[in-house]
């Protein structure tokens, strides 16, 4: 039997039914005029990064009148050199969006939006399509002008910058009951929420040091450059070494927190809820060279990943009011980044494409020097001097910049000198003054929560070149270019000091926490500082402890990588300043850790987007984010990070990647890290994919037409599956299960409108009826249905005979037919 009267355009025999979906006499036309492409901000001139999240953003204009309550979609494609990149086409993230709003930067509900991570490459192009064919097209008068071309575009790579934060046990009182900042503030996807979202990069290696806490016992109210100097000393010593280290202070702090230079390395801030997030953005801000400004954003920015949702509840838009992170004194939901500070990180090494993890240190013997320099008392504060094994030495800065040189003398001569640009960095409260600049903080916290500080020193931590041979050290002095003045010397003393490391003995078992213990004495009576460091395998290196003044440790072998039978040990360094004495451990082993690598720690793992309760629409494409770190094998990537669902079971592989499959339904989305002696950790969030018509996005995909339901009696179903029936496209009607041989009522209308009848639901009005026979199987086809003609639409539905059920009469479900130019 033929059916190509369900041709839409051949259905002028319904008579007035078909008036309903004709087309209207109006001119209707929807075409784009205007888009915004997005990596946290743009202004015209910001580099585009391979990887990032992005958002592409298309306003629109309408002529004419659409019908009451329509909504315009669109589908986006994505080209490198011309190739469909295999995840194209994008559908929409909020379509289709009401017309008649007039396009808003501010508001994303006025633009039809698409997040994406954009692939590498000199001439990637965006093609974005309004009212794309598909069951929610609607009719235009002129389809040419819906598209709109971006590019071609230059989507950058750049490196994964690695920052260590230091949980710190601050205990200004004493005591042995430990302080540390809570974790939950502090983890990925807490802590590194505000530069994730700025950061000209697709991920950033963010994790605890190995080390589980560092203990600090000095006062932080007045200043945190001592700290800050401990903390630079803790980078140098590790091996490999990262980009940069900050320390969390428990709660909140009266000048929000410092760096310990513009540039540098090492900084350290509060962990008050509404302000932690953006100190901690200022002050790396400040280790990227960047001083305080007055600056705003002064256009408007996006929370692509909408990271700062946590803690504070903030969206993605970013007014252009905001400040800059480099303006003083902010809490979270006062800043985000401004287009010249974006631009200077994307040139900063750190982001270095493919950059190395971490490189090695040389395993050299290194003296090392770290201070506070007061420049208003002219002193300085010797914080740590000691030999160690490893290190990289200190750059110099360019001399007419410098305040401060370090010289090494050997033989009654100068062997080294390093010169630093000393200008600390604090972030100050409301109404405070920076003292350090001299600039005010203006806009900073109205509460008054934070009191008035003057930060007026110093902190550093220089380790001399390779050059200087430490055992040869007669003086080492600090000197004031400005004036010549010697603010501190170093002499060596005749007597080197004594160290014997007393536990854990030889071939003793690491595990659990394990107190080191050690004696140590100097000929000379000088008083001695101690340093622990642990290497698990020979190789990496991992600061303990820094100035102990007694003659022992607690460690927690259990937060620390697991050590290699033979290889690893502890290591205690004795120094008086110029002369340092070290002592090994022996023979250890490492409680659960087997030669083939068995027993280690499970990985750190963290969802970073999407928070949890969040909820999507069907097929948008939905970006994922984790971290991945594992005290053993460090950063995971790839493989080793793996994302399934309760519903769809395996969803995605990698850090950062993204899905737009995700079935309609409620998920429990978890992402689980799995190291290479097969330990894991799962993170899991509960996200919400909502049903929507989505357009039709072309390829070799199968579309079926809507199912309404209204099934039964009878266990028929009915489904028009094919092309997409647009023009130049053929699908398939075909009934299943119906009664075999049975005669059928293949009920055809241009209205949906449930009426019982013969104890089921007919649901189209019945503007025609056509007859034909099912098979001895209760099966029927209609093959090849034209496409084209629209947009209309028809619904349809069977009834059939059936003398074993009680009405006599089966029902199909009824099919919702979209019909397409």
């Amino acid at each position: 039997m033929q059916l190509h009267t369900l041709r839409a355009p051949s259905l002028i025999w319904l008579g007035a039914p078909l008036a309903l979906m004709a087309p209207s006499a109006m001119a209707q036309d929807i075409t784009p005029i205007g888009s915004q492409l997005v990596q946290a901000i743009q202004t015209g001139v910001n580099p585009y990064i391979a990887g990032k999240s992005t958002m592409a953003r298309v306003a629109l204009s309408v002529e004419g009148t659409l019908p009451a309550g329509a909504g315009v979609d669109a589908l986006m494609r994505v080209f490198v050199g011309g190739v469909e990149v295999a995840e194209s086409p994008y559908y929409s993230v909020n379509g289709p969006i009401d017309p008649t709003l007039s396009p808003a930067q501010t508001d994303l509900d006025t633009t039809v939006n698409f997040e994406f991570r954009p692939p590498q490459g000199t001439d990637v192009t965006l093609e974005i399509e309004l009212n794309p064919s598909g069951p929610g097209q609607l009719f235009e008068t002129d389809y040419s002008n819906n598209t709109l071309v971006l590019g071609p575009i230059n989507f950058q790579c750049r490196g994964l910058p690695e920052v260590v934060y230091s949980p710190i046990d601050y205990r200004p009182s004493g005591g042995a009951t430990p302080n540390p900042p809570n974790p939950l503030l502090i983890e990925p996807g807490v802590g590194d929420n505000f530069i994730q979202g700025i950061w000209p990069s697709e991920d950033i290696e963010y994790h605890r040091t190995d080390a589980p806490t560092k203990l600090w016992t000095s006062s932080l109210s007045g200043s945190g450059s001592a700290l800050n100097s401990s903390l630079l000393s803790d980078l140098n010593m590790m091996n490999p070494q990262p980009d940069f280290i900050y320390g969390w202070i428990p709660g909140s702090l009266p000048y929000n927190g410092q760096a310990i230079g513009i540039p540098g390395k090492a900084a350290m801030g509060n962990t008050d809820p509404i302000r932690h997030q953006r100190t901690f953005a200022h002050e790396v801000g400040h280790l990227f060279g960047f001083s305080h400004i007055s600056s705003k954003i002064s256009t408007v920015g996006i929370d692509v990943e909408e990271h700062l949702a946590i803690t504070e509840g903030l969206g993605q838009i970013k007014v252009s009011s905001l400040n800059d992170i480099m303006v003083a004194g902010q809490l979270t939901n006062t800043a985000w980044i401004y287009s010249p500070n974006y631009n200077s990180m994307a040139a900063h090494p750190a982001f270095t494409c493919a950059a190395p993890d971490s490189a090695d240190v040389e395993q050299r013997e290194s003296f090392m020097l770290a201070g506070v320099w007061n420049p208003n008392a002219g002193t300085v504060e010797v914080v740590h001097a000691v030999t160690f094994p490893g290190g990289r030495a200190t750059a110099s800065d360019p001399i007419a910049e410098s305040q401060l040189a370090l010289r090494a003398y050997a033989g009654g001569q100068l062997v080294s000198e390093v010169t630093l640009l000393a200008n600390g960095a604090p972030d100050c409260a409301v109404n405070e003054v920076d003292h350090e600049h001299g600039e005010a903080c203006e806009h900073g916290d109205e509460s008054g929560a934070d009191s008035e500080v003057e930060l007026p020193d110093v902190g550093f931590s220089v380790v001399f070149p390779a050059s200087v041979d430490p055992a040869t050290l007669e003086l080492v002095e600090v000197v004031e270019l400005a004036t010549g003045k010697v603010l501190r010397s170093l002499v060596a003393s005749d007597s080197a000091p004594a160290i014997k490391l007393v536990e854990p003995r030889p071939s003793a078992v690491l595990g659990g926490q394990v107190e080191v213990i050690w004696e140590s004495s100097d000929a000379d009576g000088d008083a001695l500082q101690h340093f622990l460091r642990y290497s698990p395998d020979g190789e990496r290196m991992v600061p303990l402890a820094s100035n102990v003044e007694g003659s022992r440790f607690l460690v927690d072998f259990d937060q620390l990588p697991k050590l290699v039978p033979g290889q690893g040990y502890l290591e205690v360094l004795a120094t008086d300043g110029l002369n340092t004495s070290r002592a090994l451990t022996v023979d250890l082993t490492g409680a659960g850790l087997t030669p083939e690598g068995g027993g280690s720690n499970a990985p750190f793992c963290h969802i970073l987007t999407p928070d949890s309760g969040k909820s999507f629409p069907k097929a948008a494409n939905v970006l994922l984010h984790a971290s991945g770190w594992d005290l053993e094998d460090r950063g995971l990537h790839g493989s080793s990070i793996v994302w399934t669902s309760d519903l769809d079971g395996l969803v995605a592989v990698g850090r950062t990647t993204a899905i737009a499959t995700l079935s309609v339904g409620v998920h429990q989305l978890s992402v689980t890290a799995t190291d290479s002696s097969g330990m894991t950790t799962t993170d899991t969030h509960t996200v919400t994919i909502t049903d929507r018509v989505v357009p039709d996005g072309g390829g070799s995909g199968v579309t079926c037409q809507t199912d309404l339901g209204s099934q039964g009696p009878g266990g028929a179903v009915l489904t028009l599956c094919g092309g997409n029936l647009s023009s130049g496209t053929t699908a398939d009607l075909e009934l299943v299960g119906a009664a075999p041989n049975s005669m059928l009522w293949i009920v055809l209308g241009a209205g949906n409108s449930p009426t019982p009848l013969f104890g089921g639901t007919l649901v189209p009005t019945a503007d025609n009826v056509l007859f034909d026979m099912a098979d001895a199987g209760g099966a029927w086809i209609a093959p090849n249905i034209p496409g084209g003609g629209g947009p209309a639409t028809l619904y349809l539905q069977v009834v059939f005979d059936d003398a074993a059920l009680a009405g006599g009469f089966g029902f199909s479900n009824a099919l919702q037919v979209d019909f397409l130019p």
